[in-house]
């Protein structure tokens, strides 16, 4: 049976990750950038996504970052990660892979966000569906006040962390905004060096793939050491006759 890395807690974590972590590609091209020899043309971007991707195996820093960010959101969720820690090795590494990403998008946020972020997870919308369920179940007018409170509280909670959230991905998006017309600048100005680099590209993974396609359809030779097979007992006879 093959495993998936915690689908719920993904889908739990999603909630951090919505409208934040498509900046992250953006960042990981800006870092790569960044790196580059300054005399080098300017990058197409699919390269630096590549070189951007995470290791097979989290490094030690890496892997407490995702305990970490795993504990605060769920403890539930936490204790079942690390029981695989050595049961299930590769299923435990595949978990800590998919969770690095949200990990370190929660660790960049201003607190005051990832603390909106912890408030929707307490005002989850679970949690709020099942209090109105309970409330249209119960006769008690008592309790149908307390559960009806309860929910106008929880949603209120929601609302406001909601705001807060959403002025955040507001300011993320106008900070994109302008990196992503800088950029348009840049390739504007770098046209040549862009389609060049685009162009050369092409040709070079087309002729690796070239050999590599002669590569596998290259005949094996037999060494000239290894003598020829005698031919079969009736094969021989058939040769024996035709000499006749």
């Amino acid at each position: 049976m093959i495993r998936r890395p915690l689908p719920m807690l993904l889908l739990t974590a999603a909630a951090v990750a919505a409208g934040a972590l498509w900046s992250l590609a953006d960042e990981r091209k800006r870092a790569a950038d960044a790196n580059a020899p300054a005399a080098k043309a300017p990058s197409t971007g699919a390269a630096a996504h590549t070189r951007a991707a995470y290791p097979a195996e989290l490094t030690r820093q890496q892997e407490e970052k995702v305990l970490a960010y795993a504990k605060r959101k769920s403890k539930d969720y936490y204790e079942r990660i690390v029981k695989y820690r050595q049961t299930e090795p590769k299923y435990y590494q595949a978990t800590l892979r998919a969770l690095l990403p949200l990990a370190e998008q929660y660790e960049r946020m201003p607190q005051r966000v990832r603390d909106a972020y912890d408030r929707l997870d307490l005002a989850n919308y679970s949690k709020l569906w099942q209090l109105a369920r309970d409330i249209q179940k119960t006769a008690d007018a008592g309790v149908k006040a307390r559960l009806e409170a309860e929910l106008y509280q929880l949603t209120a909670v929601r609302f406001e962390a909601e705001q807060i959230i959403r002025e955040y991905r507001i300011q993320q998006i106008m900070e994109q905004a302008k990196r992503l017309q800088k950029d348009l600048e840049e390739r504007a100005a770098n046209r040549e060096a862009v389609i060049r680099e685009s162009y050369e590209q092409m040709l070079q993974n087309a002729a690796r793939m070239a050999e590599a396609t002669r590569s596998r359809k290259a005949p094996t030779s037999r060494p000239a050491t290894q003598p020829a097979a005698a031919p079969a007992a009736h094969v021989r006879t058939h040769l024996s006759a035709d000499v006749k």
